[in-house]
């Protein structure tokens, strides 16, 4: 039986039955011949017209999950995997990494837009204010208001977001995992620091040419992010 290489996605702040870019790149990928799973977390939810985000680092646990169904699929080629994540989803992808072996002693490629690296410090103030006072933190997008919705994550859970430090927890992961990342991100980010991006790259021992920049924010172009990721990767693991 053929085999296929693997590649597992990890999206943004989605619930169960919406997509983003992760899901395209996936799409692309399962078109060109990857076995691909993509990780919904399944805490987020709907109260309404609000979308609950309680962002925890128990988030890991549907990675791990996922991860090990993955892995006893028969049409897997399991020395050839890939793993793309967006924002706060490649935020998860790294905190399983520093935390777990499943994928010990393979060579990962790994394709990141925007990765939440750590905060830009410009939000500290206000996210701090915003635990302290009890206000929820909205994270709505352009998509969410044109619906009538609206995203955030409980005040509660702040915390976790304003912990996460992913070069500090990454440094000396090579010890177990040889990682081959691509990373693309905004060199106006509002929401990470993107020296903080530039950091994580270069702890992965990424290379230079594999550090995409876009003059934007956050939100970095759309199909150009998407082709990239799935060139990546395609390279990578299909070649």
């Amino acid at each position: 039986m053929k085999r296929n290489p693997l590649v597992i996605g990890v999206g943004g702040l989605l619930e169960k039955d919406e997509n983003g870019r992760v899901t395209d790149i996936l799409a692309n990928l399962r078109n060109s011949g990857c076995s691909t799973y993509e990780v919904k977390f399944s805490r987020i939810c709907r109260n309404g017209y609000t979308v609950v985000c309680p962002v925890s680092l128990a988030w890991i646990a549907d990675i791990t999950t996922l991860v090990d169904t993955a892995l006893q699929d028969p049409k897997v080629d399991t020395s050839r995997v890939g793993l793309v994540g967006s924002s706060l989803g490649a935020a998860m992808i790294d905190q399983y990494l520093a935390s777990n072996n499943q994928l010990t002693g393979r060579e990962i490629s790994y394709a990141a837009i925007s990765p939440f690296a750590r905060i830009n410090p410009s939000l500290k103030p206000w996210l701090e204010s915003s635990r302290n006072s009890q206000k929820d933190l909205e994270m709505s997008t352009d998509a969410d208001k044109k619906r009538g919705m609206k995203r955030i994550i409980p005040y509660s859970n702040i915390s976790t977001i304003l912990e996460i430090n992913t070069p500090e927890i990454l440094r000396g992961i090579s010890e177990r995992y040889e990682i081959k990342p691509l990373t693309i991100y905004g060199l106006k980010d509002e929401r990470v620091d993107p020296q903080s991006i530039e950091e994580r790259h270069y702890v992965l021992k990424g290379k230079g040419r594999n550090l995409i920049q876009f003059d934007c924010g956050h939100n970095t172009p759309y199909k150009e992010s998407i082709d990239l990721a799935t060139e990546f990767l395609k390279s990578r693991l299909l070649s």
